[in-house]
């Protein structure tokens, strides 16, 4: 990128992509939140429906079949996070990667000043 207007360009391309991301944003962290209460709920439902059921179990048997029994809410939950972090982390490498188009921009506006002024 070599002029101003390829800079602009660049600026519009991403900010356009930042744009939909924020979109999707939102949708994708209620999606995690909504899987995260689903698997925090199961969880605790399979906890208390094992205890009553296996009265002699120690604590960690019971924590280990209620793991088991709430497997696949924990693979939703953990999908729907990895969707939500991925957005979340391309935002902020677009955001540096604005700010380094903001001063290279800056910089080419210089030079050609100072080309002008000699």
């Amino acid at each position: 990128m070599n002029t101003i207007r390829e800079v602009g360009i660049e600026f519009e391309k991403t900010h356009k992509r930042m744009a939909e991301l924020a979109n999707s944003l939102s949708e994708l962290r209620e999606n995690y939140q909504r899987a995260k209460a689903l698997y925090e709920n199961s969880f605790s439902r399979h906890l208390l429906e094992i205890k009553a059921r296996e009265p002699e179990w120690t604590v960690q048997e019971v924590k280990a079949q209620a793991t088991n029994l709430a497997y696949d809410d924990r693979l939703l939950c953990i999908k729907a996070e990895s969707a939500y972090k991925r957005v979340v982390n391309e935002m902020k490498m677009l955001d540096t990667y604005l700010e380094g188009l903001k001063e290279h921009s800056y910089n080419l506006r210089q030079e050609l000043k100072n080309l002008g002024s000699n």
